[in-house]
């Protein structure tokens, strides 16, 4: 009987690689040959292999011996039992056949005992269900498990789950037998299928491909039910050893009872223990002296910043061009696509030695994995990192995630502007996303990329347009010094938007949306030019687009299976997820970029883990909406409690290996985004430092070493006023903009910011004029005007009092004023239905709070001369309403914002009035002080204009003696030497009750009130013209308004 060898221990502070190549050595005479070394992943077999050569005491040359990752090994062992390998099936087919399985298994027909209540018949439904299906019985067959049905799960999950549990095991059993009638596989089908026919004691023990060969288990932790099952088939007939990398005292029974191991290492105990086998040491623990530096960082900028200054420090070049190293780690697969640029095999990332730096032979490379290694537990830190590494000895393991990519973003803009069409109309922000896309811009066509201004024409019509609207109603003009024919960038143009928009308000079929992608990749590649030579990263995710993901969407048993857009949208995304765009690498010294899983096996002398959060180190669980987490230990599947298991021995395994760590984390509260979030350190991280406060017998903080703050010094801003000198340039700009009539709303800006007076009016700066997104404030100012005008226009010139009849017709003059109007395409839905409905209860409140009263004037423009030494300068404004009450003049003004009405004292402000009149140019804080006193000066405008104008007997600016206007419309009834005197002006306060705010009010008395009209607002119209004028520099003034102001930025360094 074979006596079973002893689990063999490499102490995890020892380099793995090298003790396994002495250990093959001495078990094999010195022939690697004849040794089969079976890994859990494929990148330790070329550090091994590299080990091996640079071992003196073999002569070279020799056999390298076979080394076969776990998925390898089921897969050769399965078609050397079967005769025949069968075919692969990729995730779509998988679906497919789920769906004629459930179908199968479980009839919807009357009278079926077993039916379920799911509706199975509808593809549509059960896709995304499908998918979870598929992924969970393959988990059942890596735990070496065939699952049964699963009842009495309502209430826990959903009940389309439910169904499909109470079910599983009839589906899995309709499953296997339909893989097995087709010739097809899954990778967890091979391990199950080939567990299941593993020899009985007493059969043929060895495998063909095995056979006499010394089989070595190599660096393996948490197995899966059929890793377990076949290593302990290898172990117990075939003399396999198993060789682990852990924790030394473990080789101790006492230890493993006591726990002095590490607890990350208990799972190999455990291991052990079942199987019965006893533990020895294969040499003993290297001694280091391990220096373990934690960086707290507060975002990821931070962290790369400290990572790039530790690389220098560590003696690295500068930082990298991205470009660089990307162009040599990418490879293509075997075969060419056409036009895109020759990709080689897999290349590794070495850049070329500079020639003051020597270059390592060979003969004098080092036998232990050493070097530098940045290892991120999450690859979307891939792009971000590689912009702070060295220039030279770069190598990059990992895969990055071909859902990331620009590729994937054009084609998210696609599905994203569909998602969001209304009406065969788009969403004008992801049309805007679509044209600002790089691959559209970079096109070429003759050697010129004739689409940059014709996309950005056509980004700002949009934006000046509807919130929805269709970019093929587009025609934006060409680049007139181009040498490209105008139809030949147009059709290019309408290429481009048929592939994008058209042709995807079709797809009805998997295969369709192939084809169209497939011909996407055609024009991107036909009109690339150099870009696919300039990136080839973007080269490389379109090959992987065109390679995997088409011919899987195109040849899957679902290809002619019609869907709705969403569901069609979600294969394209969960098949891109699942995909990603390689990086290949061979093992050198230097820097090296790898994921955590990267790791296993590998030891590094210097170790830098960024990012080292609790949400990436161990992990957050995945929510699975068909079997919770909570459920799957019971049903014997590995849940979160083992995967942090794993993540634990992987993370504590590095650490202890590397001479110098540096540990980088952000910390703070949870937020959202890449670049922005702060999250909590792992929990790895957090024992780590416990570790070092207990030997201290002190908390660390922040600033302590070996805890470092990522800290920056942080002056406090110094925002610095920019005042506008008044040169003579600028003094003659402002002498034009005043020889034409000067509006309330300018002297209204100038009161409340000299300066944003100049930039908006002087020289026309303005907000970006784009679509409204919210509540269009001036949109619904507009409206109401014009339904007060329609309103009041057939009451003018006559005494009139409200009723409840004139209320009602007033509202439904709004109602169809409103679906009428331009912003009812504009305003989101809700917005509109609360306008409508706020609107009628808010004109009623106003209509009930107006007095009997003659409408005299409706939208009135008025001007007036105003005296500025020695100048005639002239105000203009246009009055909303002009009544005539008691004989008195009344100027109401429509206001739906809020209302900014100054304190009658302002009047009797002696000191101010005082200043305003002998104020003669000085740089002093006359103005700001009125502009705290009266925040606008609109309504005194008006009472000047009608005081001046309406008085006066003269003729008003478009109309005429007889009261006609220019146009030839009525003016409303104003006679200009009426005689009626202007008693007040006020604002209407739609917003709220509607009620009116006068200006100077009822209380005051005649006398006074004259005073203000005649001699304050006067001189204060006057000040306001002389202070533009005769003013040495124009100072911003700070307040609220700043908050909205378009020309903030430019009013301080």
């Amino acid at each position: 009987m074979r006596q079973n060898s002893p689990f063999i221990i490499i102490p995890w502070e020892n380099d793995f690689l090298t003790a396994l190549a002495g250990l093959v050595l001495e078990q094999t005479q010195g022939n690697p040959g004849n040794a089969c070394i079976i890994m859990p992943h494929s990148r330790p077999g070329r550090y091994f292999s590299r080990t091996l050569l640079h071992m003196q005491t073999l002569p070279k040359p020799f056999v390298l011996p076979q080394m076969l990752t776990v998925n390898d090994l089921f897969r050769t062992l399965r078609a050397e039992m079967e005769g025949m390998p069968p075919e692969p099936l990729e995730l779509l087919d998988r679906v497919g056949l789920l769906l004629d399985c459930v179908q199968q298994a479980c009839p919807s027909g009357a009278g079926a005992e077993t039916a379920l209540p799911l509706p199975v018949q509808d593809a549509n439904r059960f896709f995304p269900w499908g998918m979870r299906l598929a992924s969970l019985l393959e988990d059942f067959h890596k735990q070496n498990l065939v699952p049964e049905d699963i009842a009495h799960m309502h209430g826990q999950v959903a009940d389309f789950a439910a169904d499909l549990l109470a079910s599983l095991g009839r589906i899995h059993a309709a499953y296997t037998q339909r893989l097995d009638a087709g010739g097809w596989t899954t990778p967890g089908y091979d391990a199950f299928r080939v567990v299941r026919r593993l020899p009985q004691s007493g059969e043929q023990d060895h495998f063909a491909c095995l056979r006499e060969r010394r089989i070595f288990i190599a660096g393996f932790y948490g197995l899966t039910g059929v890793e377990e099952a076949l290593f302990r088939h290898l172990w117990q007939h075939c003399g396999a050893r198993i060789v682990l990398h852990t924790d030394a005292r473990l080789a101790h029974d006492a230890a493993q009872e006591e726990g002095e191991a590490h607890w990350a290492c208990r799972e190999h105990a455990r291991w052990a223990t079942r199987w019965g086998a006893r533990m020895e040491t294969a040499q003993p623990a290297h001694p280091r002296q391990r220096s373990v530096i934690f960086h707290e960082g507060f975002d990821l900028h931070s962290q790369l910043d400290v990572l790039q200054r530790t690389l220098r420090e560590q003696g690295t070049a500068e930082p990298s061009d991205v470009a660089e190293p990307i162009q040599s780690a990418l490879s293509a697969k075997s075969g060419e696509l056409p036009g895109l640029p020759e990709l080689a095999e897999p290349a590794e990332l070495e850049l070329p030695p500079q020639p003051s730096q020597p270059t390592q032979t060979d003969g004098d490379a080092p036998q232990e994995t050493q070097g530098t290694a940045v290892v991120l537990p999450d690859t979307g830190l891939l792009m971000p990192v590689l912009h702070h590494l060295p220039r030279r000895d770069v190598n990059i393991s990992m895969g990055y995630p071909l859902g990331r990519s620009t590729l994937f973003r054009l084609l998210e803009t696609v599905m994203r502007l569909q998602e969001t069409a209304r009406n065969g109309q788009y969403y004008w922000k992801e049309l805007i996303r679509l044209l600002r896309h790089p691959y559209l811009k970079m096109l070429s066509l003759q050697g010129e990329r004739p689409l940059g201004l014709m996309l950005h024409n056509m980004e700002t019509a949009i934006r000046t347009g509807r919130r929805h609207t269709d970019p093929r109603t587009q025609h934006p003009d060409t680049d007139p010094h181009s040498a490209v024919p105008e139809a030949d960038a147009r059709a290019l143009l309408h290429a481009v938007l048929d592939l994008t928009v058209t042709r995807w308000e079709t797809l009805t079929t998997p295969a369709d949306m192939a084809d169209t992608l497939a011909d996407l990749c055609s024009l991107l590649l036909a009109h690339g030019g150099d870009l696919w030579d300039r990136f080839p990263l973007d080269a490389e995710s379109i090959f992987r687009l065109m390679r995997r993901v088409i011919p899987m969407l195109r040849e899957c048993s679902l290809a002619h299976q019609p869907f709705p857009r969403d569901v069609l949208f979600t294969i394209l995304r969960e098949t891109i997820r699942l995909e990603r765009v390689p990086f290949e690498a061979d093992p050198l010294t230097g820097v090296q970029v790898l994921g955590m899983l990267e790791t296993r096996l590998l030891r590094f002398d210097s170790l830098h883990i960024l990012d080292a959060t609790e949400d990436k180190l161990p992990g957050a669980p995945a929510h699975d909406p068909l079997l919770p987490d909570s459920l799957r230990a019971m049903l014997g599947l590995p849940d979160t409690r083992h995967r942090e298991q794993v993540a634990a021995h992987n993370f504590h395994r590095l650490i202890h290996g590397a001479n110098h760590v540096h540990i980088y984390y952000q910390a703070g509260v949870d937020r959202s985004g890449l670049f922005e979030e702060k999250k909590a350190r792992s929990r790895f991280v957090e024992e780590m430092l416990w570790q070092e406060e207990r030997a201290r017998g002190a908390l660390l903080k922040p600033g302590t070493p070996p805890l470092h703050a990522v800290t920056y010094p942080m002056p406090s801003p110094r925002h610095e006023d920019r005042p506008v000198l008044r040169s003579p340039a600028i003094a003659a700009r402002l002498d034009e903009y005043l020889r034409r009539p000067l509006s309330p709303s300018a002297l209204d800006t100038y009161l409340t910011c000299p300066v944003r007076f100049f930039h908006e009016r002087l020289c026309g700066l303005s907000a970006i004029d784009q679509v409204n997104e919210g509540d269009d404030m001036a949109g619904i100012g507009e409206l109401l005007h014009t339904v007060l005008e329609t309103f009041f226009t057939p009451l003018t010139g006559r005494p009139v009092t409200f009723t409840e009849d004139d209320a009602e017709r007033l509202k439904a003059l709004f109602v169809r004023e409103l679906y009428q109007s331009p912003i009812r395409d504009t305003l989101p839905y809700d917005s509109f239905i609360m306008l409508e409905e706020a609107g009628k209860i808010r004109l009623e409140r106003f209509l009930k709070n107006q007095p009997a009263t003659t409408v005299l004037a409706l939208e009135q423009r008025m001007q007036a001369a105003v005296s500025v030494n020695g100048n005639t300068r002239f105000l203009a404004g246009r009055m909303d309403r002009v009544d005539s009450r008691d004989g008195n003049i009344i100027i109401l003004d429509y206001k739906t914002g809020k209302v900014h009405r100054p304190h009658l004292a302002v009047w009797d402000d002696e000191d101010l009035w005082k200043r305003l009149r002998n104020w003669q140019g000085a740089d002093d804080d006359t103005l700001e002080r009125l502009a705290q006193a009266m925040p606008s000066v609109q309504l005194p405008a008006y009472l000047h204009v009608y005081s001046r104008t309406g008085m006066s007997g003269t003729s008003l600016p478009g109309i005429d003696q007889s009261g006609i206007t220019q146009s030839g419309n009525v003016s409303s009834g104003i006679q200009t030497g009426s005689g009626d005197p202007v008693h007040d002006a006020g604002w209407v306060e739609l917003r709220n009750e509607g009620k009116e705010l006068f200006l100077l009010g009822t209380q005051m008395d005649d006398d006074t009130r004259e005073t203000i009209i005649h001699t304050r607002i006067p001189q204060l119209m006057e000040f306001l013209f002389r202070h533009m004028e005769q003013a040495p520099v124009y100072r911003p003034i700070r307040g609220k308004h700043c908050q909205w102001c378009a020309c903030a930025n430019c009013c301080s360094v």
